[in-house]
C-alpha cells in the first residue's frame, strides 16, 4: 500500500485526525501493517503485550477461553467485544507491561497497524489531544467490560449481547429491522456466549415469540439492537465498539 494512501488512512482515524503529518510519517516508519484474512489471530492470550493496534479496516472480535459452549475440539471462546474500524486495542496490557489477557481475531479481512508500544507512546507525548483521545477510547472499553461483567451472569443476557453485537457490526437495513449480514449459527452463538446449545434454542425461541428476531433464508433479522438489549435487561451493554462512536467527545479535543 502506498505510503501516501496509508498516511491518509491514519489521518482519517478519529484518534489521529488532524495529527501533525510528521508524527504520522514517524508512526508509519515505526509500524507494521498487518493484512489479516478472516479467522486470523492478531493477538494471542498469554503472549507479551508489545504493540498498540489501530484497526484501519474490517472488524475483529475480542474473546477469551470459556467453559460451556465448545467447538469440535473442545475449545470455548467467550466474546467480550467486537471492534469495527476505526478502532484501537491493546492499550491496557501495554501500559501494564503484562501479557495479553484476551485473544483478538479477524472476523472479516482486516487491516491493522501494529506499533511497538514505546514508540507509540513517544508520539502520544508530543500531542495532548492524541493522548486524550486514546484515553477516551480505552476508558470506554473498560466501561463496557465492567458493565458486561456485572450483567453477564445470565445465559440469556450473554446470548442477546452476542447477537446484538453482531447486529450492530454487520446489520443492514431490511424490512422491519436489521439483517445481520454475517453467518451466525447456533454453534457459534454457544461458543461465543459460553452457553450450552439448549440455552441457545430457548433464547432464540423467546426472541422469536417476542418478534424481536426472525430468519430470512440463512440469515437472522432483528427488530433493532436497542430492543434486543432492552429485552435482555440488567443493563447489558452493546459489545460492538468503534472509536467513531465517540465523536461527540472527540470533537471537543
Amino acid at each position: 500500500m502506498a505510503d501516501g494512501f496509508l498516511q491518509r488512512r491514519v489521518l482519517q482515524h478519529p484518534i489521529w485526525r488532524d495529527a501533525d503529518e510528521h508524527d504520522v510519517r514517524t508512526l508509519l516508519r515505526r509500524s507494521q501493517l498487518l493484512d489479516c484474512p478472516a479467522g486470523a489471530l492478531i493477538v494471542r492470550a498469554g503472549e507479551q503485550a508489545k504493540h498498540v493496534h489501530l484497526l484501519l479496516d474490517g472488524a475483529v472480535r475480542v474473546f477469551y477461553p470459556a467453559t460451556k459452549g465448545r467447538d469440535a475440539k473442545g475449545r470455548g471462546a467467550l466474546t467480550v467485544k467486537l471492534f469495527g474500524a476505526p478502532a484501537s486495542f491493546g492499550d491496557a496490557e501495554c501500559v501494564m507491561r503484562t501479557v495479553w489477557t484476551e485473544n483478538v481475531q479477524a472476523l472479516v479481512r482486516s487491516q491493522v497497524l501494529a506499533t511497538p508500544v514505546e514508540r507509540y507512546f513517544d508520539l502520544l507525548r508530543n500531542d495532548a489531544r492524541l493522548a486524550f483521545r486514546q484515553y477516551l477510547a480505552v476508558a470506554r472499553q473498560f466501561g463496557i467490560a465492567i458493565q458486561y461483567e456485572q450483567a453477564s451472569s445470565s445465559a440469556t443476557a450473554r446470548i442477546i449481547a452476542t447477537i446484538a453485537a453482531y447486529a450492530s457490526q454487520f446489520g443492514r437495513p431490511a424490512p422491519g429491522g436489521l439483517l445481520i449480514d454475517y453467518t451466525l449459527t447456533q454453534d457459534l452463538l454457544a461458543r461465543e456466549s459460553d452457553c450450552r446449545r439448549r440455552s441457545i434454542v430457548r433464547a432464540l425461541a423467546e426472541l422469536y415469540a417476542a418478534k424481536l428476531m426472525w430468519r430470512v433464508k440463512r440469515r437472522y433479522c432483528v427488530a433493532s439492537v436497542e430492543a434486543l438489549l432492552a429485552h435482555a435487561g440488567a443493563r447489558v451493554p452493546n459489545l460492538a465498539v468503534t472509536t467513531a462512536d465517540d465523536t461527540w467527545v472527540m470533537r471537543a479535543v
